[in-house]
């Protein structure tokens, strides 16, 4: 089985693009997202509307997902419920992320809103395969660093956990003390299938790793291990700054958004 798990999207539509034409190469079975459809980027609603064309066979909450759709009125989509709410932490968010929210939440129409208020926090196959935003335990959490990936593999049910949330890819196997790798462009794991593993797979829409291409993961599922590609995409940022410049908010916000996408940062 060969799957597409595509992450942080981030409204940025000409990355989405760009990486949805290399999947298509690639020929998966399914596509997994892993959440953070939207926020940051100016073209919100085409990007949920590409998931749900059933682009995407299986999708997961993300943090800023959560918070669109709150409503201006300060209440939820239907849909979104209490239990989802668990964690307060889904509505803090700094300036730059809580002004572009409320300009992509905006712009979604009423079943945008229900699609993403539905979605679940963390989903586990039959194959071994848990995917969730931040972290099994909790779906906000940033992982960034051996110790805190090793606590998490203890807690995780599944040999392979598939997460995100940071913006940066790395794979980590929780044998001994656990290794804590950071892939550089397109690299390739082997992952055993007897060994706990997390893999962050990067972004679409807001690399942070220090390389602007768009990131994600082709994985191929066997019997012993899993195979983890991770493939880099070049799209149109300027055409997606140019966007951004359209959004109607502040300058200077816009401006050092616009900088992280050319920088990666």
């Amino acid at each position: 089985m060969r799957v597409a798990i595509i992450f942080d999207i981030h409204s940025n539509f000409q990355a989405l693009e760009a990486v949805a034409k290399d999947i298509k190469k690639q020929s998966p079975d399914y596509v997994y997202c892993l959440g953070d459809i939207v926020g940051y980027g100016p073209q919100p609603r085409e990007c949920v509307d590409w998931v749900r064309a059933k682009n995407v066979n299986v999708c997961v909450l993300g943090n800023h997902d959560g918070r669109a759709v709150r409503c201006d009125n300060g209440d939820f989509a239907a849909g979104f419920t209490e239990e989802k709410q668990f964690d307060s932490r889904l509505h803090e968010f700094n300036a730059y992320a809580e002004l572009t929210l409320r300009q992509n939440a905006a712009l979604l129409s009423v079943a945008d809103k229900e699609f993403l208020a539905r979605l679940p926090r963390r989903v586990t196959f039959c194959t071994g395969i848990t995917i969730c935003h931040g972290s099994y335990s909790n779906p906000w959490q940033y992982i960034t660093s051996s110790y805190e990936a090793n606590n998490e593999a203890r807690l995780t049910p599944s040999p392979l956990t598939l997460i995100g949330h940071t913006h940066s890819p790395f794979v980590f196997r929780a044998k001994g003390q656990g290794k804590f790798i950071l892939p550089v462009g397109e690299e390739t794991f082997e992952i055993p299938t007897k060994v706990k593993s997390i893999v962050n797979v990067g972004s679409v829409g807001q690399p942070r790793d220090l390389d602007y291409h768009s990131c994600y993961v082709i994985l191929d599922c066997l019997p012993d291990k899993f195979v983890c590609h991770f493939r880099r995409v070049s799209y149109n940022i300027n055409k997606t700054a140019k966007l951004m410049r359209k959004m109607g908010i502040d300058s200077h916000i816009i401006d050092f958004l616009i900088e992280r996408l050319y920088k990666g940062k």
